[in-house]
């Protein structure tokens, strides 16, 4: 496997027999494969949702049959393309033990910060404050993100490669280490993380359906743009020196563990501060953290390897109001008309008098509900994803 989670077996869904669903050995023919509708299609091989079964829980979306041809597919590419460790399921085990089920996909706001309410995380997000919550579920966050999605992502064409990034502490490995005739080299890659390289998918959100709900159900409540990461470290160290970020994030720790020391806000642009720390500690899976933005910080990986997403908060602020009342001015052909073509001093005081009085007029009309709303507006228009039935004669 590529980046098997070091002994830590991550799954995509519950397996269950029979009417039981927890902790129950059973015949690997008959296996069930429950996961949730939002993930579509996580996995690496085909399969086709079933009629629901009266034993079925509605709540956790449709039954998936797996074959064990297809529960073997989880090894794919030169070296065997997997994130996630999947134990003893080859094709004629007889029996498989399953233990704790994966935790509700988390689909909104209020899902994913409980037991804060939403008014004390907006609250939080005014106020800027550094904010821990330890999981009551260490699988809490597994619905979003696992080892076998990235695997997917990383074996498959759907997620765009400009957007991954292989590093430790900062520095970049060139693309033409693990990049091969446009496709990452499992072989290659699975070489870095041997010597402890970090990976980083930025722009997630766009390509993980589970991802994509989340942002979307935050981007309603906050009015901001929202974004996710996630980050993959194996070995020591991590995958940056010790930097700040200008967003707002927050950290949800999915696998393994990794200690995470904030030393706050800096009063020297580009120097992390001088003085104690305000937060030290391990997030443990299933733990959340309230990062805010200039907060200065770095991370050190613990025994095994660690996957954490990170949801970036982008809010809106002056410089983009002017970046759009900047775009609609170049609608007025007076914002056009070249500034070196006058003739004579006296044009060209006329120009600049009438320019002062169409920017004096367009910054009196700002209204900034108006530009909130608009702004909320595009990008729930951007972020349309049409879907249609498959013409089943042409799939024949």
């Amino acid at each position: 496997m590529l980046i098997a989670p070091l002994g830590e077996p991550h799954l995509q869904g519950v397996f269950r027999a029979g009417k039981t669903g927890r902790c129950k050995g059973f015949s690997s023919h008959s296996a069930e494969l429950i996961r949730p509708s939002h993930l579509v299609p996580p996995f690496p091989w085909s399969c086709r949702p079933s009629q629901p079964t009266a034993h079925a829980c509605s709540s956790r979306g449709p039954v998936v049959r797996c074959s064990p041809a297809m529960i073997a597919k989880s090894s794919i590419g030169e070296a065997g393309l997997g994130f996630c460790n999947y134990g003893e399921m080859r094709p004629g085990s007889p029996s498989l033990v399953m233990c704790d089920e994966v935790g509700a996909v988390i689909t909104d706001l209020q899902s994913l910060i409980d037991p804060l309410t939403e008014g004390q995380f907006l609250m939080l997000l005014r106020e800027r404050k550094l904010t821990f919550l330890p999981g009551s579920n260490s699988r809490r966050f597994e619905g979003l993100l696992n080892w076998e999605a990235l695997n997917h992502l990383l074996d498959g064409t759907i997620y765009p490669l400009q957007h991954l990034r292989v590093l430790r502490e900062s520095i970049r490995i060139p693309r033409i280490v693990y990049i091969k005739q446009d496709r990452v080299s499992s072989r290659a890659l699975s070489n870095l993380l041997e010597q402890g390289v970090s990976l980083m998918f930025n722009q997630l959100e766009k390509h993980v359906p589970p991802l994509r709900v989340l942002c979307k159900n935050i981007a309603r409540h906050t009015l901001e743009q929202i974004s996710v990461a996630a980050v993959v470290t194996s070995g020591p160290g991590g995958a940056l020196k010790c930097h700040c970020d200008p967003e707002d994030l927050v950290i949800l720790q999915v696998a393994g563990t990794k200690l995470w020391q904030v030393f706050g806000p800096s009063a020297v642009a580009g120097r992390p501060p001088e003085g104690p720390l305000v937060f030290d500690r391990v997030l443990q899976p299933g733990d959340f953290l309230f990062l805010p933005s200039g907060y200065w910080h770095h991370c050190e990986n613990g025994p095994h390897r660690s996957l954490h997403l990170s949801i970036l908060f982008d809010p809106p602020n002056g410089q983009h109001l002017m970046a759009t009342l900047a775009s609609r001015l170049l609608s007025d052909e007076i914002f056009r008309r070249p500034l070196t073509r006058h003739s004579n001093p006296e044009t060209l005081a006329t120009h600049e008098a009438a320019l002062k009085a169409h920017l004096v007029d367009s910054i009196q009309a700002i209204s900034l509900p108006r530009f909130l709303t608009e702004r909320a507006i595009s990008c729930s228009i951007e972020g349309i994803h049409l879907e249609g039935q498959t013409d089943q004669a042409h799939d024949a």
